[in-house]
């Protein structure tokens, strides 16, 4: 698989899922958790607890890893991203409020929680905090192409892209 093609793959999948699931490690002992995300710049931006397990140990120094997949009834279509990196929390309201407002137009069903009587609502960061995770690394499997085939994405390229 040439890289356009699996950069405009990577792309497709990124703007039709909506899950991302994150892994992480702690004293031998994996966890993993599905979160709403979207992906900008490169960066994959979401909604958690800062008491979650997920958090507490994927913001602790050191790695997570990420998967995005599309569903799939057969071996031979399985196609999703492979990616590790950091999370961390998002500090810049400026930030904050402009991936809050791409967020709402990707699930507008989180605005009750997210906004108030239609504006945005500054002590939601005291409940919910705002994570960016940021990969290293970036595959894109594709079985498609063949059984487990695989093709590095560079987040570069994704950066320019999404």
């Amino acid at each position: 698989m040439n890289t356009d093609l699996a950069l405009q793959k990577a792309i497709d999948l990124l703007i039709k899922q909506k899950t991302m699931v994150l892994s992480t490690c702690k004293d031998t002992m994996p966890w993993t958790a599905p979160v709403y995300f979207i992906c900008s710049k490169g960066s994959f931006y979401f909604f958690s607890s800062p008491r979650s397990r997920h958090i507490r140990q994927g913001c602790a120094p050191g790695y997570i890893s990420a998967c995005v997949f599309s569903d799939s009834d057969q071996w031979d279509t399985i196609c999703g991203l492979q990616m590790t990196g950091q999370a961390k929390p998002v500090e810049h309201l400026t930030i904050k409020v402009k991936i809050t407002s791409d967020f709402l137009v990707k699930f507008p069903f989180a605005k009750p929680f997210l906004k108030g009587g239609g504006t945005f609502v500054p002590n939601l960061w005291k409940k919910v905090y705002l994570y960016e995770f940021v990969p290293m690394k970036i595959y894109l499997v594709d079985n498609k192409t063949a059984f487990g085939n695989r093709k590095e994405i560079t987040n570069e390229w994704l950066s320019l892209k999404i």
